[in-house]
């Protein structure tokens, strides 16, 4: 039995639209306007920016947090060798409570903003009608609880050098939440089995098999049959390779399995028709109560599914030097998706219509590892521990319609990553990509649809050749929003008493675009970066120095779309831990205290980040200045073991 509970209480300000409501109200106010107070302790504001930093956090109330966690997990196990030796019983029960009660007082503050008619006195008049308001209270609680029942029989015996195991289980899973549609349970149930054989600790074999059964599918679909099957081959275990001084272990392994999905997020019964009783326009109306279409159901809908194929081999080289190397191909087919492809001639738009079993997407790539250990002597020793992964996908079907023909690329999904970013591609030909005159934007013969360009504007490239520059020339820009390569390594090293162990992280291949504050300088009336200090101006393009920006405006302009400027390789390499530990010794001290062991440490999480951003004023991760950037820790702290 393991039962296990847990409290977290959190205080934070009543800031309208949360952490990212803060994080860009600290750039709606001028940094010349005077505040953020009045010299009697009122909040100053300008008509452009009535809600500044300081009223969201200090004058708009408060609210308390409470999750209360209980996780239970009680088991019984009964061994039946009374009826053959290797034959035992369980039943498993597993508990799990989450409560979120928010307690939440609001309230509203006076404005005031400064007379700017007589900038010779400090004087302020109130702006608008607000009034401080006393603590308007409410309460709010969600919950949600899991439970799961199992029960397996299980057999287990050894005859000579061959090894057979078999195992048969039931499970049923149950979830319930307050956002779940009615507040209608998920219930699932799967019905297997296992067997697994080995031979002689050389080659081992599985087979695993479960039917599993979902109430999100109808009743003639809601049973799966999902099969899987490995097979490795210890090749150290052969006579000619025991106790090789070099090769320490060598083994090779491979694996095919098919899997399913149910797990459409908060669409529930997705196969039944969902209606709704219409408004009644009067008269005769009332008689027929109307009724809504609000999505037709799809009684065919069924699991979605992965065919995932892995093999690998691991080996170890003088009982030091260990690697890891395992390829794998996932193809998923009959993946949920909305119908596109049905035409409007039945009356009713996509929108209305069920959602289909028909999308497909392959993925594939590699794991690698690779781990290094050695007692130099006996007071040092150190060791590596890393990672490598790489991911590419491809998007097979999804039921994207193609585009006219005039469009430089007829698909924007299909045949591409996931997450493949679109946009315009600048014309470097005249050496920068900007019209540096507006005799050169009149000889390009380009018309731009939306704003049209000016000098120190982006050239676009037709790509359709029809002198017209709109979204029939968007073209594939860079790498997907998906990472393809994930890393790590770490290094540790003891010397006696002192330990230390330096962590690296990394993501790379992937990307996105830059918009928004920070990029865009036209945010509330005119934001500005240090970039920006170099942008297009004729002067600077006559007098050949370098620009790192379009033309600035306050209006916004035909280079603030997405494009290859705009683009940012995302990829970051991060010194993401550092710990220097002291272990105590003091045999005598410590049976004095009664203490097994006695630890000091300090430690620094992200601590350097190197990455390839255009402007240090926005963090890698957050993309965004209205995002909280990543924080940097220190903690110095103690393990004591009485």
């Amino acid at each position: 039995m393991n039962i296990a509970a847990r409290i977290n209480k959190e205080l934070s300000p009543n800031a309208t639209d949360g952490t990212g409501g803060v994080m860009s109200s600290i750039f709606d106010m001028s940094p010349v306007i005077y505040g953020p107070l009045t010299p009697d302790g009122k909040v100053v504001v300008t008509p452009e920016n009535t809600n500044p930093t300081f009223g969201r956090l200090n004058r708009s109330g408060y609210v308390k947090g409470t999750d209360y966690n209980l996780s239970t997990n009680i088991g019984l196990e009964f061994d039946l060798k009374f009826i053959t030796p290797g034959l035992k019983t369980s039943g498993n029960i597993i508990y799990f409570n989450n409560t979120t009660s928010q307690n939440k007082g609001n309230t509203d503050y006076e404005r005031w903003t400064r007379d700017l008619t007589n900038t010779n006195e400090l004087l302020f008049y109130q702006y608008g009608t607000t009034e401080k308001e006393p603590l308007l209270f409410s309460k709010s609680t969600q919950s949600s609880i899991r439970s799961q029942y199992d029960w397996n029989i299980d057999y287990n015996r050894s005859f000579n050098r061959h090894k057979l195991g078999v195992n048969l289980f039931l499970s049923q899973q149950y979830y319930n939440a307050n956002k779940i549609q009615g507040v209608q349970p998920v219930l699932r149930m799967t019905y297997g089995g296992r067997l697994s054989y080995g031979y002689d600790n050389l080659i081992f074999a599985d087979f695993t098999a479960g039917y599993q059964g979902s109430e999100q599918f109808s009743k003639g679909n809601r049973y799966g049959f999902f099969p899987s099957g490995s097979l490795a081959f210890v090749a150290t275990n052969l006579d000619a390779l025991k106790n090789n001084r070099v090769l320490s272990y060598l083994k090779f392994h491979t694996s095919y399995g098919l899997v399913g999905n149910d797990n459409f997020g908060d669409d529930r019964f997705l196969y039944r028709d969902y209606l709704a009783s219409a408004a009644s326009n009067g008269g005769i109306n009332y008689l027929s109560k109307p009724i809504d279409i609000i999505r037709l159901g799809n009684p065919n809908l069924t699991w979605e599914k992965s065919k995932i194929f892995n093999v690998g081999v691991d080996f170890s080289l003088f009982n030091q030097l260990s690697v890891g190397v395992e390829y794998y191909n996932d193809r998923r087919t009959s993946i949920l998706v909305d119908d596109n492809i049905t035409p409007l001639l039945n009356g009713l738009s996509s929108d209305y219509l069920s959602k289909i079993n028909l999308s497909e997407i392959h993925n594939s790539g590699v794991d690698l590892s690779l781990g290094y250990f050695k007692q130099i002597n006996k007071d040092f020793s150190l060791g590596l521990s890393s990672n490598f992964a790489f991911n590419k996908n491809e998007i097979i079907e999804i039921g994207e319609l193609p585009k006219a023909d005039d469009y430089a690329y007829k698909y924007r999904q299909t045949g591409y990553r996931i997450g493949q970013t679109w946009g315009y591609e600048i014309d470097y030909s005249n050496g920068n990509g900007y019209f540096n005159s507006q005799e050169e934007i009149d000889k390009s013969g380009l018309t731009y649809v939306g704003k049209s360009p000016r000098p120190g504007d982006f050239i676009y490239i037709d790509q359709n050749s029809d002198n017209i520059i709109d979204e029939k020339d968007i073209v594939p820009i860079g790498e997907s929003t998906i990472p393809q390569i994930a890393w790590g390594a770490e290094l540790f090293l003891k010397w006696r008493s002192w330990d230390v162990s330096v962590l690296f992280q990394g993501l790379g291949k992937f990307g996105g675009f830059n918009n928004g504050i920070g990029y865009y300088e036209t945010y509330n009336n005119g934001t500005f970066f240090e970039h920006h200090l170099k942008a297009w101006t004729s002067e600077r393009y006559a007098n050949g120095e370098v620009i790192l920006a379009p033309a600035l405006t306050k209006q916004g302009s035909s280079s603030q779309k997405n494009n290859n400027y705009y683009y940012q390789n995302k990829g970051f390499a991060r010194l993401k831990n550092v710990e220097i530990g002291y272990t105590m010794k003091d045999k005598a001290f410590m049976k004095k205290m009664h203490i097994n062991q006695l630890r000091f440490y300090i430690s620094g999480m992200n601590l350097l980040t190197w990455d390839h951003m255009k402007t240090n004023d926005i963090d890698v991760e957050g993309g965004k200045v209205s995002n909280f950037p990543t924080s940097q820790y220190w903690t110095v702290g103690l393990n004591l073991n009485f």
